[in-house]
This record gives structure tokens, C-alpha cells and sequence, in this order.
């Protein structure tokens, strides 16, 4: 049966706040119009555990309408503080308007339990904006921006393109350094000319190889101000925790473990932290692609009764052989064992 069509939120009224925004402004202290700052302050904290999203397909390539909604539900059951969409999920196979109208469904599912991070990764200036404006119109807590993934952006470009976006949209922004897939560094200088010039709206999301240094200097740079997200997926929580993250986006097959894990580290509990650390381990072996990373967690999403398929939009260079299947199904019980979760409804296979 097909499911329900996607549901539209009521959208405030924000055109005041768009006709205030001039033209970009060179670099130094923003002002924002009264109108942002008022808009700011409505804003929840983003802190915390805040799973990315994997989308869900029905058998005719739309988007599982229902199935989206067990997974936030999912998300929300064991205290998680909200949701994220994001680049490891399949959002840049969408067009901008299927990716808009996803945010919509998820904002009016969520329903206020907590904060929507919406990515607006995109290939040019133009597509992000229209990103950017669409999310502040369907009501996101935040965004999550990186840089284009298909060619080279040099520092001035980095600023004047990061820049653009916080001067149009008066939401926070989550600066992600994606050089994993980009094969070079977002500037540090940039990220931190930026979190003083927009303060309290900049926060960071580091994933540059070794990342732990990066967090440090951050939070030295910053005074111990920084809001960081540790951008490994949970796989090094533990030593990111101890270097002044203040939350995760890890992915939504797992919020149980990964909460489970924020618990643990947040009361002081090292020997339940460093166990769960090393049971989470063995889901990340051979997760080396984007596409590597998707199969693996809608295999878990289906194993635990949120998802009703596997299916990848295509194209989709990955898929999960036997082996490897029963590898991740052992480790996911060992990890469900430590952290005193149900099993009882699974699926076997």
C-alpha cells in the first residue's frame, strides 16, 4: 500500500526577515537584523546525540514515508537529543525539491522532540542557497554546510562561501570538514575568522585525519567556546569526548549503542565507555565508502524491524555478500549484549 503523501508544515511568516538581508558584507564582525536575532533565540541547543537519517525506499524508488517515521521514532525511544540529515545517507541523489520536501516530512514528524540539522551540501553556490532558505522556510533547527565535493576550493573561497549562507540564513551552522571526501583540508584559519565574526552561530564538525588534534586546537583557538561534533560515526568518541566534543552524528542504526556510549562518558563511567567503544569497533571494518557505510546501516535498520528493505538509489557500487553479513549481525549482537538491548525482534537475516 502506498503511504501517505508527504504532509506540508505550516511555514511562519519570514519574508521580513529575507528583505532584510543586504548584499554579502566583507569580512568582520555581522551584523545580523533584528529580525535574525530574534530567530536565534528560538533556536534549541545542538548538543548531544543527533543520528543521521538514512532514507528509506519503497520498491518504486519514492521515499518509504512510514518508514522514515519508525526511524525517527526509533531515534527519539532511546533518548536521543534530535535528528540530522546529512551526506552519509543518499540526500545528494535526491533532486532539491525531493530533499526539501524529506526535510518537511521529518520536521513535522519529529514534531518539536528536539533539533533538525539539515545538510546543504551541493555543487554550486546557487543550489546551497536554495538549500539554505528552503530549510529556514521548513522550520530546521541548524545547518550542517560543506564544501562543493567535485573540484578544489581554495581559502578566500572558503570564506566567501561559508560566509554567504550565514549573512542569508540566521540559523546556526555546522562548518563540516569533509576531507575524506574531498582529499584536503577545510581552513582552520577560515573556521576560526568565521566563529569569531558570527558568534554564537559557527560550530564544527572535523573530520581530517588525525582528527583529535584538530579538536584540540580548535577548543585552545576558541577558549574551550567551540561547539564540536565528533565527525567519526561514534568510532572515536571516547578520545574526542576527552578533547571537549559536545556531541555526535552517528548513524541511526545504532542510537541505542552510540546514546548508551554519550551516557557512559558524560557520567564519568570510563571502563563502560572504553567497552562500548571497542564492541562498536567491528561495524566500522570495511566500511571504506559512502556506499559501504549505506548498506551496512539499511541492513541494520532492516535486521531490527525499522526499515522493510535494503534498496540504495541508484547507482549503488556496493552490496553486502554473506560473509560479511554474518559478521555485522554477530557484532551487532555483542554490541546489543553490552548495552543490555533487546534482541527479541530482530530478524535472523
Amino acid at each position: 500500500m502506498d503511504d501517505a503523501p508527504i504532509q506540508r508544515v505550516p511555514r511562519d511568516d519570514l519574508d521580513q526577515q529575507r528583505q532584510a538581508i543586504g548584499p554579502n558584507k566583507p569580512p568582520g564582525k555581522a551584523s545580523l537584523p533584528a529580525s535574525h536575532k530574534t530567530f536565534m533565540k528560538t533556536t534549541p541547543p545542538l548538543t548531544g546525540v543527533l543520528p543521521v537519517l538514512q532514507y528509506p525506499v519503497r520498491t518504486d524508488g519514492g521515499l518509504n514515508v512510514s518508514a522514515l517515521r519508525r526511524e525517527i521514532d526509533f531515534v527519539f525511544a532511546f533518548g536521543c537529543a534530535g535528528v540530522t540529515l546529512a551526506m552519509v545517507s543518499e540526500i545528494t541523489r535526491l533532486t532539491l525539491v525531493d530533499r526539501l520536501a524529506l526535510l518537511e516530512e521529518v520536521v513535522s514528524h519529529v514534531a518539536g522532540r528536539g533539533p533538525v540539522v539539515c545538510s546543504v551540501v551541493a555543487e554550486s553556490s546557487a543550489q546551497v542557497m536554495e538549500l539554505a532558505k528552503g530549510a529556514l522556510d521548513r522550520g530546521a533547527s541548524a545547518l550542517l554546510a560543506a564544501l562543493p565535493l567535485t573540484y578544489r576550493v581554495e581559502p578566500a573561497q572558503q570564506e566567501s562561501f561559508f560566509r554567504a549562507i550565514l549573512e542569508a540564513v540566521p540559523l546556526p551552522l555546522i562548518l563540516q570538514d569533509s576531507s575524506g571526501y574531498l582529499g584536503f583540508p577545510l581552513s582552520m584559519d577560515v573556521q576560526l575568522r568565521l566563529f569569531s565574526d558570527f558568534p554564537g552561530r559557527v560550530l564544527f564538525k572535523p573530520e581530517s585525519v588525525p582528527v583529535g588534534p584538530v579538536i584540540s586546537r580548535m577548543m585552545q583557538e576558541t577558549a574551550g567556546e567551540a561547539v564540536i561534533f565528533d565527525g567519526t560515526g561514534g568510532k572515536f568518541l571516547r578520545e574526542n569526548f576527552q578533547r571537549g566534543v559536545k556531541g555526535v552524528l552517528p548513524g541511526a542504526d545504532t542510537p541505542w549503542a552510540v546514546q548508551c556510549l554519550w551516557r557512559a562518558l558524560n557520567e564519568g563511567d570510563m571502563k563502560a565507555a572504553v567497552e562500548i567503544q571497542k564492541a562498536l569497533l567491528p561495524i566500522f571494518i570495511g566500511m571504506s565508502s559512502l556506499d559501504s557505510y549505506l548498506a551496512a546501516e539499511k541492513f541494520f535498520l532492516r535486521i531490527q524491524g525499522i526499515f522493510e528493505n535494503e534498496a540504495l538509489l541508484p547507482p549503488a557500487s556496493y552490496s553486502i555478500d554473506e560473509i560479511a553479513r554474518r559478521n555485522l549481525l554477530d557484532a551487532l549482537h555483542d554490541l546489543a549484549r553490552l548495552c543490555n538491548h533487546s534482541t527479541t525482534h530482530w530478524k535472523h537475516t
